[in-house]
């Protein structure tokens, strides 16, 4: 018999909204989309997809499964009160996922869980997986809260002090950071591609920690470096924010953590917070233009 899910139908799009996405490479059984909702309004079920919110965070987990006998060492992604988004070295066999681990700074939280996703994004060394919490008790739903409010308070924090966002004002910093996902680049390894349009790739980014290289291809094979980029810079988004193809390629010159904003993630802003995904839409276009401006002038 299933066990039954905290938050189970909130959960069911949360994952699944994620899971489209990227390249998924598992299809579950019973899979998470919109095929839940009791909702057949394509908004109404984006919302539920995000009725939790979901912040990027960086700590690391101990994963068990019925198939090996001791923990697998994965790292967090994103967290919610409903489920987890977690990086593995390899794919893990979702099905037979039983607990995780987590260590949070309040301390070993073990709580039982379902695998619900699988995907490997562009760029990564890494394969994310969405799993879901599992008979959670009123106490560990608290705990885990707490750390989902102060990751998102945190994140907040640097979105409005550090970053290109600064401008948008203290609650647009603290939707954006409900809506964020971690990514962890290596150096060397490219993110995306001109003329692009993989939904995996229309993310809009923000660099945490580490360098981005932004070029256009002038000629064949001869890229022309547009921006280099660093620590609260913003790049990326104009598959989501203006329904066209990347333009430019984005290359981490060194090892770089992003905070990323999904296509998912900006669909739910755009009905739930539209003043907030507006005002992320004009600074993601104004750095654009200001970017192209600065390759275009005469010198």
């Amino acid at each position: 018999k299933r066990r039954k899910l905290v938050g189970e139908r909130s959960a069911s799009y949360c994952w699944g909204a994620h899971a489209t996405a990227m390249s998924t490479v598992f299809v579950p059984s019973e899979p998470f989309d919109h095929a839940f909702s009791t909702s057949r309004d394509p908004a109404a079920a984006i919302l539920d997809a995000r009725h939790d919110a979901r912040v990027a965070a960086d700590f690391d987990v101990e994963l068990y499964s019925r198939d090996f006998s001791g923990a697998l060492s994965a790292s967090v992604r994103d967290l919610s009160v409903s489920g987890i988004c977690l990086a593995t070295p390899s794919i893990v066999a979702l099905a037979s996922l039983s607990r995780i681990v987590l260590h949070v700074p309040i301390g070993p939280l073990e709580v039982a869980i379902e695998g619900r996703w699988q995907s490997e994004p562009t760029g990564e060394e890494a394969v994310l997986s969405g799993v879901a919490f599992c008979d959670l008790r009123p106490e560990e739903e608290g705990q885990i809260w707490e750390v989902v409010h102060d990751c998102g308070r945190a994140l907040a924090r640097f979105v409005y002090d550090e970053t290109e966002l600064r401008g948008l004002g203290r609650e647009d910093a603290g939707h954006i950071a409900q809506a964020s996902r971690l990514r962890r680049i290596p150096r060397a390894r490219t993110l995306y591609e001109p003329g692009d349009t993989a939904p995996a790739n229309e993310s809009v980014f923000i660099v945490r920690d580490g360098a981005i290289t932004l070029s256009l291809d002038s000629a064949p094979g001869k890229p022309r470096e547009l921006a280099s980029l660093g620590r609260g810079e913003i790049f990326g988004g104009l598959p989501m924010t203006a329904a066209i193809p990347n333009i430019d390629r984005a290359v981490a010159t060194e090892d770089t953590t992003l905070i990323e904003i999904s296509g998912s993630a900006f669909a739910y802003l755009r009905l739930a917070q539209p003043l907030s995904a507006q005002r992320l839409t004009r600074v993601i276009t104004r750095r654009h233009i200001e970017r192209m401006h600065q390759l275009i002038a005469p010198r």
